[in-house]
């Protein structure tokens, strides 16, 4: 047998606990009844159950946290029933409406969005069992949030600190310049490099002028005591070395305005 459907009789007192033991049930259906008591706790044993319908009945107690076990169960009613407690919020059981567990007022939980208290105006605490999953789920975005937010601060510190050696430091600005122009040298002359073998390749052995540029040089040889003697505060002079194609060596000066 794999559905038993008693709904609408005159059935009264409470749930015979060996109904718990139809393992093979997959549809069990006892609304509209007279049924009292608690819901069995070896209702957990109905591992295929697939529908359980216990709707408008006088049920009560507790729905167990047993049942969150049951991970076939896709129909849950227990409304118009005196059930009281905490809805399990777990598994299977965060898919369920609220439509399932209306009509029970001392019932509580996420479920049918009712603060967790008592008739007697104190508070429940919420077991274990019941909102694990619930937990679970937000120490995952806890670490999710920790985790972004520290990448976040790490790039912002970096970011501005940067910006800070360059605004208010006249040395940091002057050598942040520096690289950065010895970078773009460096980059131009690296695409100037593809660019003509690129053009060797297309127009097979045809010869273009080429002018190589010269990245800046630390040492000493390369800048003239005439451009360190006349040096303007507010500028910084460089020196480059440029071989052209007849062989000679040339000064080229380059001039960026700080």
């Amino acid at each position: 047998m794999t559905a038993l459907d008693l709904s609408k009789n005159q059935f009264s007192g409470p749930i015979p606990f060996q109904m718990g033991c139809l393992s093979a049930l997959h549809s069990l259906n006892l609304s509209n009844n007279h049924l009292t008591g608690p819901i069995p706790n070896s209702f957990q044993n109905l591992e295929n159950i697939e529908s359980l319908d216990l709707s408008n009945n006088y049920l009560s107690g507790e729905i167990s946290s047993q049942l969150v076990k049951l991970h076939l169960l896709s129909v849950f009613r227990v409304a118009y029933n005196n059930l009281s407690g905490i809805i399990p919020y777990k598994d299977q059981f965060c898919t369920f409406n609220k439509s399932s567990f209306e009509g029970n007022p001392g019932l509580s939980g996420v479920l049918i969005e009712k603060n967790c208290w008592s008739m007697h105006g104190t508070s429940q605490t919420y077991h274990d069992s019941n909102i694990g999953g619930h937990e679970d789920t937000w120490k995952a975005i806890d670490n999710d949030v920790i985790f972004y937010s520290f990448i976040a601060a790490s790039f912002a510190i970096g970011f501005w600190g940067v910006i800070a050696v360059v605004a208010f430091n006249k040395n940091g600005r002057i050598k942040f310049f520096m690289a950065a122009d010895d970078f773009c040298y460096a980059c131009m002359d690296v695409i100037l490099g593809l660019i003509k073998r690129i053009e060797k390749f297309a127009l097979n052995g045809v010869s273009h002028r080429r002018i190589r540029l010269a990245v800046a040089l630390p040492s000493k040889e390369n800048v003239s005591e005439s451009s360190v003697k006349d040096q303007d505060p507010q500028q910084q002079e460089k020196l480059f070395r440029s071989k052209l194609r007849d062989g000679l060596v040339r000064s080229i000066k380059n001039l960026n305005i700080i």
